[in-house]
C-alpha cells in the first residue's frame, strides 16, 4: 500500500496508521512536497506518483490519499489505472458545496475542536513553516473537481469519513462514493477530519477488509 497526506502535510502524521497497516502488507508513504515547497496541479503531482511507482516497481499497488491526497489518489487512478489496484479515499476533499478558500477554511476552522491538540499543533507548524506549499496545494485542490473525475476509475474504491468530520460533509461522502463505478463508503463513529492519525487501528481494520476482497459493490454503501 502507497499513502499518500493530506493538504500542506508531511506523512509524519501518517505513521500510526502505516504502522497498522505494515502488520499485514508493505507500506510505503510519499510526501508530495518537493524543493522550495512546489506542489503543482493535481495532475502534476499525480504524474510524479505515477513515476515513483514505476521506478521503484511498486504496482499495482492499493493507494490511500487523506484529504487532498484522496484527490491525487483519483487522478492517478485515471492516468494509470494498471499501477493501482485499488483505492482508498479517507475524507476526500474539495467538498463541491465548498470551493472557495473561505469555504474551505471556515470548514477547517470549525473541525479544528474537533481534533487532537497534537495533529492540531502538527499542522498549524507545517502551514508556518511551509506557507508557500499550504498556498500552493490550497490552489490545485480548488481547481481540481473531484466529482468529474470519478465515474472514469475503474478499481474498487472505498471511502472513509469520521463521523464528525466538519470539513467532509456525510452529503459529500455519499456523493464521492456514488459517483465511483466500484465503491463502498464506510463512516467511523466519533471520528472528525484527522482520522487517519486519531483512529488509525479503525482505518487499518476498514482497509485491510477492503484489501481481502471485501464487498464494494453499487448499493453497499452502509456505514460500519
Amino acid at each position: 500500500m502507497v499513502l499518500l497526506p493530506g493538504l500542506g502535510l508531511s506523512s509524519w502524521y501518517l505513521k500510526r496508521l502505516a504502522a497498522a497497516l505494515a502488520r499485514t502488507t508493505g507500506v510505503w508513504t510519499i510526501s508530495t512536497g518537493s524543493g522550495r515547497d512546489a506542489a503543482g496541479t493535481v495532475a502534476q503531482i499525480a504524474l510524479t506518483v505515477c513515476e515513483w511507482l514505476k521506478m521503484r516497481n511498486r504496482g499495482p499497488v492499493i493507494l490511500l490519499g487523506h484529504s487532498f491526497g484522496a484527490q491525487i489518489c483519483a487522478a492517478v487512478a485515471v492516468r494509470a489505472p494498471g499501477l493501482v489496484r485499488g483505492i482508498v479515499l479517507v475524507s476526500p476533499t474539495v467538498d463541491a458545496a465548498a470551493r472557495s478558500f473561505g469555504g474551505q477554511a471556515w470548514r477547517f476552522i470549525c473541525d479544528v475542536p474537533l481534533e487532537s491538540p497534537g495533529l492540531v499543533c502538527y499542522a498549524a507548524l507545517r502551514f508556518v513553516t511551509h506557507p508557500l506549499r499550504l498556498v500552493r496545494e490550497a490552489r490545485a485542490a480548488l481547481k481540481f473537481p473531484l466529482e468529474t473525475a470519478l465515474p472514469a476509475i475503474g478499481v474498487r474504491a472505498l471511502v472513509i469519513r469520521g463521523e464528525r468530520d466538519r470539513v467532509v460533509s456525510s452529503e459529500w461522502a455519499g456523493v464521492v462514493t456514488g459517483l465511483l463505478p466500484r465503491a463502498r463508503l464506510v463512516t467511523i463513529p466519533g471520528e472528525a477530519h484527522g482520522i487517519v492519525y486519531t483512529a488509525p487501528e479503525e482505518v487499518a481494520a476498514a482497509v485491510r477488509h477492503f484489501a481481502e476482497g471485501g464487498e464494494c459493490d453499487p448499493g453497499k454503501k452502509s456505514p460500519e
